[in-house]
Formats: structure tokens, C-alpha cells, sequence
């Protein structure tokens, strides 16, 4: 775990905004209990103890190397509701450093009014929502509508959509007159 957090903290200081594209951190893709399509095996426990080396990393980056990059995550409200927010204790210790809610298609089930993550004070405000993966977006003509469902319901990022599902391409080697 501290070698995970060191490592948070080089990255953090070394590619994080302003100075590199890194904006944000999050743990594991859709860290669902038992086991997950991503591997996660481990229960909420021990996803609050890598959790919580993570945020001391970039937080020790932010402090020393002139970053600014938010932590959060967990690609859902129920994740985000189980793992870090279950009961008044874990609410007081996770909620100053969660800047953000990735969720993966929620639609109109949005989490922008949850009261502890709109009402959030401190520097960075309230909790942002992003969606950072519009699987349902899949066809070239929903893509509108999934970012403008996502912004009416009160998402601050809707780009999470894959170019794979909407562009299809193949390559095909062509031959010239010598071979």
C-alpha cells in the first residue's frame, strides 16, 4: 500500500494538471464486491484501504508539486453509495476527497442531487458527476441524445462514449504496381 502511494504521488506530480493531461484518479474500473468483469476480488474494505493510499498520494502531490488533480471515482452511484459512503463515519472520512462520481450510463437516474454531494463544502465545492463510459451510446444516432440526457440531468462531463461502438474500420493493405 505505500508503495502504491508513492507511486500515486510521482505520477500525480509528474503528469498531473497543469503541468500533464492527468485531471483526475480513480480506483479500479466498476469495483463491484466478490468479483467484477475488471478482476476486482476484494470487498469494500480493502478497496477503502487502497482507496484511502491513493488519495493520500495525489494529495501529497497537489500539496508539493504545484498539481491540481481530483480523486473519486467508482463507476457508479450504488459503488460509490456501498463502498465509501455506507454509514456516518465512512460519509466524514471520504467525503472531503471525493471530487468526483465516474458513473457508466446512468440516464436520467442521475446523482447530481444526492444531498451529501451537492451540498459538499470546502474548496472544490460540490462532487461532480461524469459519466466516463456511454456504452449505450452505441450507434452513431444516440450519441446525441445520451450527452444531452446527461447534461439535462445535471452530469458535468458526458464524453465517456467509446469511438469503437459508433466507427467501424478496416484496414486493407494496398499494392503498388511494383508489389
Amino acid at each position: 500500500d505505500a508503495d502504491f502511494q508513492k507511486f500515486c504521488r510521482r505520477i500525480a506530480a509528474d503528469y498531473g494538471w497543469p503541468k500533464g493531461p492527468i485531471t483526475a484518479f480513480s480506483l479500479w474500473n466498476e469495483p463491484w464486491e466478490g468479483i467484477s468483469i475488471s478482476g476486482w476480488g476484494a470487498d469494500m474494505l480493502r478497496y477503502r484501504e487502497i482507496y484511502s493510499h491513493m488519495i493520500r498520494g495525489v494529495q501529497e502531490a497537489n500539496k508539493t508539486a504545484g498539481v491540481d488533480v481530483l480523486t473519486g471515482g467508482l463507476d457508479s452511484s450504488s459503488n460509490a453509495l456501498d463502498k465509501l459512503f455506507a454509514d456516518p463515519q465512512s460519509q466524514a472520512r471520504f467525503l472531503p476527497t471525493f471530487d468526483f462520481l465516474s458513473v457508466h450510463y446512468q440516464g436520467l437516474s442521475s446523482m447530481a442531487n444526492v444531498k451529501m454531494w451537492r451540498e459538499r463544502k470546502g474548496p472544490r465545492g460540490r462532487v461532480l458527476i461524469w459519466d466516463t463510459e456511454s456504452w449505450v451510446a452505441n450507434t452513431d444516432d444516440r450519441v446525441a441524445a445520451v450527452v444531452a440526457t446527461n447534461r439535462a440531468s445535471g452530469y458535468d462531463r458526458a464524453m465517456g462514449i467509446y469511438g469503437g461502438n459508433v466507427v467501424s474500420e478496416t484496414r486493407v493493405p494496398i499494392r503498388a504496381a511494383d508489389g
